[in-house]
């Protein structure tokens, strides 16, 4: 892999038991199934922000939606899951992001 830099760890045993187990269950080499581990577990942090920063009111749906690099119906679902209720229905928001683009599309 071109630009792939070289990162020494000391990890526990248990740490290199996941990666040994999951290299293992996924038919990785150790290498592969750490950086999966780490992509999945970069991906979870980020997931957990954006639904702790929606659920406090400091992002929109659309912000939460940009961060973790999805569509907006993924994140009204992400949040959903995560068991937070919107007042705005999909339709809603679709509606209001027509009226905004004509509002902008006006303004050429």
């Amino acid at each position: 892999m071109t630009g792939s830099k070289f990162v020494g760890a000391m990890l526990e045993p248990r740490f290199t038991r996941m990666i040994e187990d999951t290299a293992r269950e996924e038919g990785l080499d150790r290498t592969s199934a750490l950086r999966e581990l780490i992509q999945h577990g970069r991906r979870k942090l980020l997931e957990n922000r954006a639904i702790e920063l929606y659920r406090e009111g400091r992002i929109s749906v659309d912000r939460a939606a940009a961060m973790l690099s999805i569509t907006v119906p993924e994140a009204m679902r992400l949040f959903a899951n995560a068991g937070i209720r919107s007042e705005e229905t999909m339709e809603e928001y679709s509606s209001g992001l027509k009226l905004l683009l004509g509002k902008y599309r006006g303004l050429r």
